[in-house]
């Protein structure tokens, strides 16, 4: 379930000078969006904004939504300590709640400054600070929440079958057993494993706890974990992870796919969404990807998205049973700029025509 942290800044509600009434209406109707929600905490504005926010992405939650702060006032900082926390703003959620407001007979709800963005994989979203403007932009945030938070990234129509990113789900532990233990001989030259661990367990319950840990994880703003659906069935994994925010941005990426479907397209496809996502949703600048140097296949699927090579790490991953050599590709933003998907459906559809 979404983890929701519900927060009133108010001066004088925190001074004890009057009741606050707009945060008990936010946590109601974050709750009735589904959200496990704690709060209203009741804060100051101007730095206990920014402390409560940067608490709130290191506690875990996915969405923190505060109400006040966001008039012209002197005192109305709330937009501004929202700025120092989150990575990358969503202007669009911040445009529609004011719209929301302005469309509910209230123009004067053009004038609020609140912001929305992602601080690591954590929704945070300003609103105004009466219960009708909390009510008009949860009207707006209720549907979004779960799309905002859950990414999952369809390419429909360039191979033959959808090929779509769908955050893992401890439902998907039983088809991802299944599917490893399936290709144990395909997978078992190129797979890290623990050198003190076997790497294909064939009960339950190892796959559920390594569910949990990426969901973990994943709210924490440090792995971003996808299954690979191929026409709604499950077929691989794509994974970014060690996620490094502040000055860097950087993470790593790794996948895998069932025998059955390589050499499809499928792998490059869901590779492309998920940098496309990484880059300009997430807001990374740089992921690498490691390979071993005999894994032509894996190393072409980098190379066909632009990934750069820069060289070998040595004996850097524990791979079928020893210490293997890795080839580093990086690619970053910049070298994204126009969307890998966009590059990839023109590289295949030119393939096609020049067969055709």
């Amino acid at each position: 379930m979404t983890r929701a942290l519900a927060v009133a800044v108010s001066n004088r509600a925190s001074a004890g000078v009057y009741s606050d009434t707009s945060g008990p209406v936010l946590a109601e109707l974050l709750r009735s969006a589904g959200c496990e929600t704690d709060g209203p905490v009741v804060i100051p504005d101007g730095a206990a904004v920014e402390a409560t926010l940067r608490e709130a992405v290191t506690s875990g939650y996915d969405v923190v939504v505060t109400t006040g702060g966001t008039g012209l006032t002197p005192e109305d900082l709330t937009p501004e300590m929202t700025r120092l926390v989150i990575d990358r703003e969503i202007p669009g959620i911040g445009e529609a709640i004011r719209a929301a407001g302005v469309s509910s007979g209230v123009p004067a709800a053009m004038l609020s400054r609140g912001l929305a963005g992602l601080a690591g994989t954590t929704l945070i979203v300003n609103l105004p600070g009466s219960t009708g403007g909390v009510r008009d932009g949860m009207s707006v945030l209720s549907p979004v929440i779960a799309h905002a938070l859950e990414a999952t990234l369809t390419e429909p129509s360039l191979l033959s079958w959808p090929v779509t990113l769908r955050p893992l789900t401890a439902r998907d532990a039983r088809p991802w057993r299944e599917a490893r233990v399936r290709n144990a001989e395909w997978l078992r030259p190129w797979e890290p494993t623990n050198p003190e661990t076997p790497l294909y367990q064939t009960n339950l319950g190892p796959y559920i706890a390594m569910v949990r840990t990426m969901r973990r994880e994943a709210r924490h703003g440090i792995t971003l974990p996808w299954v690979v659906l191929v026409d709604g069935r499950f077929a691989g994994q794509m994974t970014v992870g060690n996620v490094v925010w502040g000055s860097a941005r950087t993470a790593s990426v790794g996948y895998w796919i069932d025998e059955q479907f390589a050499g499809r397209g499928v792998t490059p496809t869901a590779l492309a969404m998920a940098m496309d996502h990484c880059f300009m949703v997430v807001g990374l600048h740089r992921i690498e990807a490691t390979i071993r140097p005999e894994n032509r296949a894996s190393r072409r699927v980098v190379e066909k998205l632009g990934f750069h090579e820069e060289g070998i790490r040595r004996r850097s991953l524990h791979v079928d049973g020893a210490w293997r050599d890795h080839v580093c590709y990086a690619i970053t933003s910049e070298d994204a700029a126009s969307g890998l998907l966009p590059r990839w459906r023109s590289t295949v559809r030119a393939a096609r025509s020049r067969i055709g």
